[in-house]
């Protein structure tokens, strides 16, 4: 058996990726294959990658989280697994490291030597094709848990005062340029009274920073994995894992520079033509629906997906009436300007009950004529 020596451990035969290959935030999963069959041993080991420059923890998994490692029936190979915000800093290094004791012999229950810092290295790719001028904002959503939404609201707690600590802590762990980041709206009480705070994360103003996009997909994985990342500590421990970052809207600098025009705006309002019905009634009450109603179709929102793979383009209506405020609008319409359909309405029937009653007086006259 050839023995690998570049690990310092005897029993490691080689790893995927293997040291100092290139790794990026598609990387979802750490290979260790080894020269005798293991098992996980203590509780209180773990394995942990670690951001090279400032040796901040990206992640770390103990033997008792269960979900994170599939062991080959053999003992001989193990996966890991990586969530995608672990690897987000083009250019970076980063290095794993394994406790003593995280593995045993399967064979003859003996504690095994891990992998200590600074020999299995691995470093984060650059991508060519990042441009930071076709970046957009992005406003979402946090949500407290239920203990940290009730000392929110203790007269004791200055709340802007935590929002901010909150922002400072979540620009270290994403990391999140700092002036990236603000909450330019009051938080708000949801379900079961938790907290919600909304959110904003600027566009890039550099070509070598991560987007918006991009951003909020880290958040939100960090937040729903927040066992394994550093987003259970500190402050941000205070965020709901089940809720994780919720985008609420990304701002769209081009307005009415880009219009859908021609078959895009055609097939708009083929598929919004019963929407278009109820705003074309409404612009009887009120001219400014038709300024809704003309600049709706020219704007393109983004949504992140739950697996928060890549953003995905949907129409701004799509994500409109998800949220719930849109509720308020219509019933605001329905008691306010419902009325006033109902006197025009009345209006235009007077109106055509008089051009027929002459029409039919101008029939008769004609044939009496006649």
């Amino acid at each position: 058996m050839l023995l690998n020596f570049d690990y310092d451990n005897l029993f490691i035969n080689k790893t995927i990726p293997s040291i100092n290959d290139v790794v990026n935030s598609s990387t979802t999963f750490l290979n260790i294959t080894f020269n005798r069959p293991v098992v996980l041993s203590a509780a209180t080991s773990s394995i942990t990658i670690y951001k090279a420059s400032d040796n901040k923890i990206r992640q770390s998994i103990s033997p008792t989280m269960y979900d994170y490692f599939d062991i080959s029936p053999d003992g001989l190979n193990i996966s890991i697994k990586v969530i995608k915000s672990t690897f987000n800093e083009d250019g970076e290094k980063y290095f794993v490291t394994i406790d003593n004791n995280f593995f045993k012999g399967a064979d003859w229950d003996e504690p095994l030597k891990g992998i200590h810092d600074g020999i299995w290295i691995l470093e984060a790719d650059v991508p060519n094709d990042r441009k930071s001028n076709s970046d957009k904002a992005i406003m979402g959503l946090v949500r407290l848990t239920q203990a940290a939404s009730k000392n929110f609201f203790a007269p004791e707690n200055n709340q802007s005062i935590y929002i901010e600590s909150l922002l400072n802590d979540i620009a270290k762990k994403v990391p999140i340029n700092r002036s990236r980041l603000s909450s330019i709206n009051k938080p708000q009480k949801l379900f079961q009274d938790q907290i919600v705070i909304p959110i904003r994360i600027d566009a890039a103003t550099h070509e070598n920073e991560r987007n918006a996009s991009e951003l909020a997909s880290d958040l939100a994985y960090m937040i729903m994995f927040k066992n394994i990342t550093p987003i259970s500590s500190g402050v941000t421990n205070d965020l709901d894992q089940t809720y994780d970052f919720k985008l609420l809207v990304i701002t769209i600098d081009k307005g009415i520079k880009d219009p859908d025009i021609g078959e895009q705006f055609k097939e708009w309002i083929k598929k919004y033509r019963n929407l278009v019905v109820i705003f074309i009634i409404l612009i009887i009450t009120d001219f400014e629906f038709l300024v809704i109603l003309k600049d709706i179709p020219k704007y393109k929102y983004f949504k992140i997906s739950e697996i928060f793979d890549q953003p995905e383009q949907i129409n701004r209506l799509e994500y409109i009436f998800q949220v719930a405020i849109i509720c308020g609008a219509f019933f605001d319409i329905a008691f306010r300007n419902i009325p006033q359909i109902i006197i025009q309405v009345s209006k235009y029937l007077t109106l055509c009950n008089i051009c027929n009653y002459f029409y039919s007086q101008q029939c008769s006259v004609k044939k009496s004529r006649r």
